[in-house]
């Protein structure tokens, strides 16, 4: 005879494990679901990648350890920690100029670099002020970076050494955006300027819709030549068609938060990024916007996506989220209301209806990774974890996706 349980502490623990296994098992799926968090917590200001596997992300620890540069060499699945040299220091940005080359700028003037994929990095204080610095930019060889006080340093040498270049007024700048070794951008506190000449001179743009109220610009994004985005606090996005010359403000953004991070991955398709959880997406250049879920409400601070479309973010508690845009992944992908994927939710199968013939089915996680491919219209979805996935259909007459999610 089996013995009741009837202490009543253990029958509350018991119930408390049973609703939050039921809670999680119908928590609806996020569009970025968290990956990965460091600890200890700290917060992670930008989140860069070379290519679909090798990506770096940058901290600040205070607790005496110089540790606080992040690895990946799998896409995100797995971190190592590298020492840039320095603790309670803020890096602010990272740039990738290769898999091995990588430039972050930081507090107290310092630019750290490594050639050999961060087995080792080389400390430069760039700045005898010791300015702190908020954003790096390189075009070839040529590299900026800028910082409170007007500070603006320029190397033609990756590097090996920079010289100071004169602001257009003594102001901190956010933001540096090179396109060319010449033709670039620096913005801050309700300003943009430009230069084509390496900085020797600077120019307002013809029409800039300043804001009412102080705010920042954060970060800016130049899909081609000639189209860009900016965003910055109070939800600021704004867009400019010429290289820079106009710029026109974006009303329809679907939020006030501090916008932090925006990637523009071609003229249409740009994501953002910023304070509580706030993630949207646009397809049509920047004109509308929809709000996407995150499983984290922290602030964000970067964010950046890899050539077929695997998103990441970093946040204020050393969280990294990610997310897989399946249109980025699949040429000519087109949706059609001529084909049906049920059930959704699923759990053991899904079936695929279309009026064209079915020649090809694949199936990606969130990460982007397939793990399923067939001919068939019916997807065997038993071996596969519970989550968000991505069903690709390649049919006659061109090819859809839709998401689904598996209990």
């Amino acid at each position: 005879m089996k013995e009741r349980i009837t202490n009543p502490k253990t029958i509350f623990r018991a119930v408390v494990i049973i609703t939050l296994l039921l809670a999680a098992i119908h928590l609806p799926a996020q569009d970025w679901e968290l990956i990965h968090s460091f600890q200890p917590s700290q917060t992670l200001y930008s989140i860069k990648f070379a290519n679909e596997d090798v990506g770096y992300t940058v901290s600040t620890l205070y607790n005496g350890s110089t540790f606080n540069i992040h690895k990946t060499e799998d896409g995100g699945i797995s971190w190592v920690d590298q020492s840039s040299g320095h603790s309670a220091t803020r890096f602010k940005d990272i740039f990738i100029v290769s898999e091995d080359t990588v430039f972050m700028c930081g507090n107290y003037g310092i630019v750290i670099h490594t050639f050999d994929g961060g087995e080792t990095w080389i400390s430069d204080t760039v700045s005898a002020n010791e300015d702190h610095f908020f954003g790096v930019s390189f075009a070839s060889e040529t590299g900026y970076v800028c910082g409170n006080s007007g500070a603006i340093y320029k190397t033609t040498n990756l590097g090996e050494t920079w010289e100071q270049v004169a602001p257009p007024f003594i102001t901190a700048i956010e933001e540096i955006f090179f396109l060319t070794p010449d033709y670039g951008f620096i913005c801050g506190l309700n300003f943009i300027y430009y230069t084509e000449d390496g900085g020797n001179t600077w120019t307002e743009p013809e029409t800039f819709p300043g804001a009412t109220v102080n705010w920042w610009l954060r970060e800016m994004s130049f899909p081609n030549d000639s189209t860009g985005f900016v965003c910055g606090d109070m939800g600021q996005v704004y867009k400019t068609a010429d290289g820079g010359k106009n710029w026109e403000y974006m009303e329809n953004v679907p939020t006030t938060e501090s916008l932090q991070s925006l990637v523009a991955l071609d003229e249409n398709v740009i994501y953002s990024c910023g304070y509580a959880g706030t993630v949207m997406r646009s397809d049509d250049g920047a004109k509308n916007w929809q709000l996407m879920s995150a499983g984290s409400s922290e602030h964000f601070y970067g964010m950046d996506f890899t050539p077929t479309g695997k998103g990441f973010l970093c946040s204020q508690v050393g969280q990294v989220l990610s997310y897989f845009d399946p249109y980025l992944s699949v040429d000519e992908m087109q949706a059609s209301a001529a084909v049906k994927v049920y059930p959704n939710p699923a759990t053991d199968f899904v079936t695929i209806d279309a009026v064209e013939e079915i020649l090809k089915v694949e199936v990606f996680d969130f990460a982007g990774n397939k793990v399923c491919e067939q001919t068939q219209n019916r997807i065997d979805l038993q071996n596969l974890n519970p989550g968000t996935y991505f069903v690709v259909a390649s049919t006659s007459a061109g090819r859809m996706v839709r998401k689904v999610i598996v209990r």
